[in-house]
């Protein structure tokens, strides 16, 4: 079973991802749908749990989001704790 599309591997290349294995034409970013194919790539956790894989520019892109959510975060419960009712910065 192919993990990027849950469909029966029967021929064709298959590219093997630690214990995943995907279709060649499923091996591709989950943001951008770029095959990844020769490419750097990262194998990151979805929220919903799972992992998804990700090209060298989303990657950046995903990982820029999630550090902005958590600065928002610890801004948000900074200004609650100081009780000065300071909004966080805003989110690029």
């Amino acid at each position: 079973m192919a993990t990027g599309c849950n469909e029966f591997i029967v021929s064709g290349k298959v590219i093997g991802v630690g214990t995943n294995k995907f279709h060649d034409k499923c091996f591709a970013c989950a943001r951008c749908a770029a095959s990844l194919a020769g490419q750097k790539y990262a194998m990151l956790p979805k929220a919903s749990g799972g992992t998804s894989l990700y090209c060298a520019n989303c990657t950046k892109a995903v990982n820029d989001e999630k550090q902005a959510e958590a600065m928002s975060r610890i801004a948000t419960d900074a200004a609650a704790a100081m009780g000065t009712g300071a909004t966080p910065p805003p989110s690029s």
